[in-house]
């Protein structure tokens, strides 16, 4: 659906293309497709904004494992504190995201919705909803951006583990670090 190297524009235009498109847009969809692009965001910030970070701790894969254990808002604010707050001096997630109130409300519109206990929902009814998410993405992107990590770019490689004792990577064969 989104590709790393999609701006936030591209991807905010994949989920109006479902607006339009000479079709009447299913509402849920879009809902689901606006929380899918923050969700998106949100763990791309993570990984830049971390694996970025001289202070960063974890392996690349480490954190990806902390990531896929992560969903919905209450553990995504938790992963960024834990992770991004922890190696840098930034806002938290709802400081970052404006009307962080209707953002968890359009959550669980949306989780209603994916779980089958909401109702079908009107495009009049779930646009507040698929619009605050949108800013909500768009606020975080360019905080990212504002950072000097444009999310669309390349996320910065992890630095390898080292033996504190040699300088060597852990697991790599030590005799060829030794003073």
């Amino acid at each position: 659906m989104f590709l790393a190297h999609d701006r936030m524009e591209l991807r905010e235009q994949k989920v109006r293309h479902y607006c339009g498109a000479g079709k009447k847009p299913e509402p849920g969809i879009l809902l689901l497709l606006a929380a899918v692009n923050l969700e998106w965001t949100v763990c791309r910030a993570v990984r830049h904004l971390y694996l970025s970070s001289p202070r960063a701790e974890l392996s690349n894969s480490e954190l990806q494992t902390r990531i896929k254990g992560c969903s919905g808002l209450k553990k995504y604010k938790k992963l960024w504190e834990n992770e991004v707050m922890h190696v840098r001096e930034c806002l938290q997630l709802d400081q970052i995201i404006p009307l962080w109130p209707e953002v968890r409300e359009a959550f669980e519109a949306r989780h209603a919705l994916v779980h089958g206990r909401g109702r079908y929902y009107s495009e009049k009814a779930a646009r507040p909803h698929i619009e605050v998410l949108l800013q909500a993405a768009r606020s975080l992107d360019a905080f990212c951006e504002e950072m000097g990590f444009p999310l669309h770019r390349t996320i910065p490689k992890a630095k390898e583990k080292t033996d504190s004792r040699k300088g060597a990577p852990l697991g790599a064969d030590r005799s060829r670090y030794r003073p």
